[in-house]
């Protein structure tokens, strides 16, 4: 709730251009008070990250390469990956 969006959709891309659309029409996505943007009026849960990056960006993206956590300064997908790297490595408690 709150989170920005591109104010159109200039890109390419049927599948999310559809699910854009879907938000605008439910009242998800309005166009904001100075009508630069859209904002979302309330949560939104996406699928996957490359939905939610269309969504936001107007066109299609890959969100797993272009949202980027802003403390840690890496991608989406390299947080993922190192998560999953964490998890492989811990080793079962009680096996020591």
């Amino acid at each position: 709730e709150g989170s920005l969006a591109r104010r159109e959709w200039p890109g390419e891309g049927r599948h999310y251009k559809v699910l854009r659309l879907k938000l605008e029409a439910d009242g998800t996505l309005v166009p904001s008070l100075d009508n630069a943007t859209m904002t979302f009026t309330r949560s939104c849960a996406f699928s996957i990250p490359s939905a939610a990056a269309a969504v936001v960006a107007g066109r299609p993206s890959n969100g797993r390469m272009e949202w980027v956590a802003r403390d840690a300064r890496i991608t989406y997908g390299e947080w993922q990956t190192r998560g999953v790297e964490a998890v492989l490595t811990q080793k079962p408690a009680g096996s020591e």
